[in-house]
């Protein structure tokens, strides 16, 4: 016996609703799970930055205060005074030899008023900075008007890129006598970083790569460089011959105002990375920290199932109920 039009319509009814459901419950399931895998993963990422930028803190830190302590001494400023004193420039440079054995740092030197390098610990080495002038660097420039800098830049001499702390030396009255360099390498830093999950950037205030854990990510850029920037990077010399290719990206998704869901281009081809960062102020600097979404699919994949189970149960018990 066909069943009454009323009641089929019911029935059809009562099974587009279950399916409407059902897929309703598994997009919402799918997009909760994304979301709360995306912030997971947000957390750990900025946690790992957090330890990356302690790092490099710590190891700042240890010389910050290098350059301003020896600004006082009393050799220094008799050398600023009188140049041409053979015997106490040769014995600050072995005095700066020591000092920079001691402390760790990579060189130690002491620029004239006009950015001429008097005495430097590396005086014995074939690349010795004693008679190069660095007038042009921004630390020489930043630190006599405002009395320190911090800067980083590929070296002149070396070719070797590196981070400079400098303070400026004063004689009682105020008068500009010179000022004191400390020259710190990073690569042992890096070096430490290689293994790493995912691929750390520590990018300057021009957005350029200058440290990574993955050496065929150093100098690129992140963002376009105009015209004026390029000129004034290489009036300074900042990143020597570097070419500073672009690193070519496009954002699926902000997350947060500190992480995207990103599509690079990097220089081992195309990847989705969740895209973290972290700002350092005091250096200028940025850290990211790009994750590959490792294990998504299948949490989404999980979510999905569960949702649909809940659905489907809910509305078998609902029928059951209605039909009591």
């Amino acid at each position: 016996m066909p069943l009454p039009q009323r009641h089929r319509y019911r029935v059809l009814f009562t099974v587009l609703a279950i399916l409407v459901g059902l897929l309703l419950s598994v997009w919402l399931g799918g997009r909760y799970a994304e979301r709360r895998a995306w912030d997971e993963r947000s957390a750990e990422a900025r946690g790992q930055l957090q330890l990356y930028a302690q790092s490099i803190r710590t190891l700042v830190e240890r010389f910050s205060s290098v350059p301003e302590v020896l600004a006082l001494d009393s050799d220094i400023r008799s050398l600023l005074r009188a140049p041409h004193d053979r015997q106490l420039r040769l014995a600050l440079n072995q005095r700066l030899e020591r000092l920079n054995a001691a402390a760790g740092s990579t060189v130690l030197y002491l620029l004239d008023a006009r950015g001429e390098t008097l005495v430097a610990s590396n005086w014995r080495d074939w690349s010795s900075f004693v008679g190069n002038n660095y007038a042009f660097r921004p630390y020489f420039q930043n630190a006599v008007r405002n009395g320190g800098a911090r800067y980083f830049a590929v070296g002149v001499t070396t070719g070797i890129p590196g981070y400079f702390l400098s303070h400026v030396v004063r004689g009682d009255d105020g008068e500009l006598l010179g000022v004191l360099v400390v020259k710190l390498e990073l690569e042992d830093l890096q070096r430490e970083w290689v293994g790493q999950p995912g691929v750390l950037l520590v990018a300057d205030g021009y957005q350029v790569v200058i440290l990574s854990n993955k050496p065929a990510w150093r100098f690129r850029a992140l963002q376009p460089l105009d015209e004026q920037a390029r000129a004034e990077l290489v009036e300074v010399r900042r990143y020597a011959e570097q070419a500073l290719q672009p690193l070519t990206h496009r954002v699926y998704r902000r997350i947060d105002d500190e992480a995207d869901w990103a599509r690079v281009d990097g220089p081992d081809g195309n990847h989705d990375y969740l895209w973290q960062r972290l700002v350092m102020p005091d250096e200028g600097w940025t850290l990211h920290l790009l994750s590959e979404p490792a294990g998504l699919a299948d949490s989404i994949r999980s979510y999905r199932l569960a949702a649909a189970g809940v659905w489907m149960t809910l509305a078998f018990l609902l029928l059951f109920l209605a039909q009591r």
